[in-house]
Parts: C-alpha cells; sequence; structure tokens
C-alpha cells in the first residue's frame, strides 16, 4: 500500500502533447497558484509522447515532467495524478484557457468544506468572447451536464470542464480506465455512483492561446461522452425506459390501425402509425441489444473472439456513430418529404407508403447501429478495468 500524500500541498497536474506554445506559461501560472495559496506544491506535465521541445519548456519553468506511453488526454492525466505527491490534485489544460493562477480558488473550497471534488464551472462563471463554441456553450455542455444530473443525481452545471480539485488519496478507487476526452464524463460519474462529496465554483474561462486546432474532436468525443453516460446509467436510462417508451408507441400505433371517423368520412392514420413503429422498432432494438450487453459483458467478463474484435475496431474508429447520424439524417429527409407531399394535397388523404417503409428501415438500422456502439464500449471498458 503506498503512503498517504502529504495533506497541506497542491499537486497541479498538466496534460501535454506537442504544447510549446502555451506550456511555459501554464507552468509559471501554476506556480503562482501554488505560491497564492501559501502551501508548498508542484507542477507535474504529463507528457503524452510531444516532439516539439514542449519537454524542455516544461521542464525549464520549473515543471516536473513525466512520460505517459498511452496515448490520450485521458491516459495521460492518469499518469500524472499517481505520480502526485500531495493530498490536493488539480488538473487543468495546457491552453492558457483555465485560470491556472486561481487554482487556490478550488483548493479552498475543497479543504474548508471536506469535499471529495470540486469542479470549476465555466458556466457559472465568466466566459470570454469566442472562448467557447456556440454549439458546445449552449447545447452540447448543457445536454450532457443534465443527463448526468437526472441519470446520477450529482449536480453538476459543466461536466466538460477540465479544470477540477480532488483528493489523491481517493482517487485510485475509482477506477478510471477510459483514455480520451471522455475521462471527464468518467470521473464525475464514478464519484456520483462512489458517493463522493461534490461541489463546484465558477471560474473564468479564456480564449485558447494556441494557434493550431485543438485535439478536441467535438461530435466524436461528445459522442463518447455520452456514450459513456449511457452505457453506465441505471438500468432505466438503457433499458427500461426505453423499453416502456417503445412499447407505448406500438400501442399507439396499433390504435391508429382502425378506421375513425372525421368530417363524415372513414380515416385511418396509418402513415401516423408508420411513424409511430418506425420509433417503437429501434427503441425496442436499443433495450435489447444493451441488456444483452450488459448481462453478457457485465460484472468483468472479458468478450473474446474475431467477431468481437473487429466490432471493438470498428466502435474505436467511431464508424458505428458516423454511420449511425448518416441515417437518422436521411430518417429526417423521409419525413420531411412525408410532410411535404401531405402539405401538397391539402393535409388531406395522403399516400407515402414507400417513404414510410425507408423511414422505418432507416430508423432501425440507425439505431442498431448506435446500439452496438454503446454495447462495444461497455465491453471495452469491463475488459480493460484499471
Amino acid at each position: 500500500m503506498s503512503p498517504t500524500p502529504p495533506t497541506n500541498g497542491i499537486s497541479i497536474v498538466i496534460p501535454c502533447l506537442n504544447e510549446k506554445e502555451t506550456i511555459e506559461r501554464a507552468v509559471q501560472l501554476s506556480l503562482e497558484g501554488i505560491h497564492r495559496s501559501n502551501r508548498p506544491g508542484e507542477v507535474i506535465v504529463a507528457d503524452n509522447g510531444s516532439t516539439d521541445g514542449s519537454v524542455e519548456l516544461a521542464t525549464k519553468a520549473g515543471a516536473k515532467v513525466i512520460s505517459v506511453p498511452r496515448k490520450g488526454y485521458g491516459a495521460a492525466l492518469d499518469g500524472g495524478i499517481r505520480a502526485a505527491n500531495f493530498e490536493a490534485v488539480v488538473f487543468a489544460d495546457a491552453d492558457l484557457s483555465y485560470p491556472l493562477e486561481d487554482s487556490a480558488i478550488l483548493v479552498s473550497a475543497f479543504e474548508n468544506r471536506s469535499l471529495d471534488l470540486v469542479l470549476g464551472s465555466r458556466l457559472r462563471g465568466k466566459i470570454e468572447r469566442g472562448a467557447m463554441p456556440f454549439l458546445n456553450r449552449h447545447f452540447g455542455t448543457p445536454i450532457l451536464s443534465a443527463l448526468i444530473r437526472w441519470t446520477y443525481g450529482l449536480p453538476t452545471s459543466d461536466c466538460n470542464s477540465g479544470m477540477r480539485c480532488f483528493r489523491r488519496s481517493r482517487y485510485t478507487s475509482l477506477g478510471l480506465s477510459c483514455p480520451g476526452m471522455e475521462f471527464a464524463s468518467e470521473m464525475l460519474v464514478k464519484a456520483a455512483l462512489a458517493g463522493w462529496k461534490y461541489s463546484e465554483v465558477g471560474i473564468d474561462f479564456r480564449k485558447d492561446q494556441r494557434t493550431r486546432p485543438p485535439h478536441l474532436k467535438r461530435w466524436r468525443d461528445g459522442w463518447r461522452h455520452l456514450r459513456f453516460i449511457l452505457g453506465h446509467a441505471p438500468s432505466r436510462g438503457l433499458i427500461i425506459f426505453p423499453a416502456l417508451l417503445g412499447s407505448l408507441l406500438l400501442i399507439v400505433a396499433d390504435a391508429l390501425s382502425f378506421s375513425i371517423s372525421v368530417r363524415g368520412r372513414e380515416v385511418i392514420y396509418f402513415h401516423t402509425a408508420f411513424v409511430a413503429i418506425a420509433a417503437a422498432v429501434p427503441l425496442l432494438l436499443f433495450s435489447s441489444v444493451n441488456v444483452v450487453a450488459r448481462f453478457s459483458f457485465g460484472e468483468g467478463r472479458r468478450g473474446t473472439g474475431p467477431l468481437l474484435d473487429t466490432l471493438q475496431n470498428l466502435s474505436d474508429r467511431a464508424v458505428f456513430f458516423y454511420c449511425g447520424v448518416i441515417l437518422y439524417f436521411l430518417c429526417g429527409v423521409e419525413i420531411f418529404m412525408m410532410f411535404y407531399k401531405w402539405s401538397k394535397v391539402g393535409f388531406g388523404d395522403l399516400f407515402a407508403i414507400s417513404n414510410s417503409i425507408r423511414l422505418m428501415v432507416d430508423s432501425t438500422a440507425a439505431t442498431l447501429l448506435i446500439a452496438t456502439d454503446v454495447a462495444m464500449n461497455l465491453v471495452r471498458i469491463n475488459s480493460n478495468p484499471s
């Protein structure tokens, strides 16, 4: 058993992959934050294979640099955190968007209130104009945060924040294993499941000071966050709710198969019934696939074989996700075409059986792909415990 880290200092961890433009200043601001806290401390730069001189610049600025061979944002952070020598660990990105000089604010809240995890919320602080993309700020992050609040009961407002403070002595008990950007959601989900005491403080968020594009891939990484959140949700999120909703839609579709009298004539709303079936079948399929994944590969059992390896490889490359998105887009096109045809006949009798059939096929195939991706993520996590 490793000795308990000293409780009176701060370890600031910064992941790094070719950050020569900003890493030196990031280390300097971190040291300034430690100085402001009137505590001892260290700055750890977790290097993920930089080839641009970042390591030399970080060392020159006063950081302890460790090499993390396993690739990915989460892998780099995990390596840096495990190398920390103090109980209070703060991590933040190297792009100078987070206020590293104000690390003491998080540490003070962490210590004064006996918390396990304090998150620096950008949405509760001041966001510099242009620092956060519109979709991320108003849709992606709020929706994912709301999903975590509803599913896990953790009162987070900014689940994607890259600045946090937590207890080093409790970190390994979480068993974090995601190597990519979804590490941020994994930490919150597993902290909630472990009953960690959690709170937030508002922080200022500045524009990325680098001239190169960020490592973050908005759609791919956003899906990985959502996939992880769904994959660890209680059964109501992945199995019960989709099954109940799908069953309800089938009942609605069945009811719509009977003719009713409208303005003196018999009408059957079979197109509406088709749409209800097109929504119901994928929901039931999604529920079924995740029943299989949860009970076949749960509890740490390892799935093996060439088919599973192939599916896992496709999932890792986001093939299922992108194909599913394309098919969902085609579903939207079919719904639009049905509505357009309906409007052309004055919203009277409609004959669009071919559109309805394509809608059913596309929606079912798309959801099978997405459900398979979620299932493969469960297999990967259970097959690679930390």
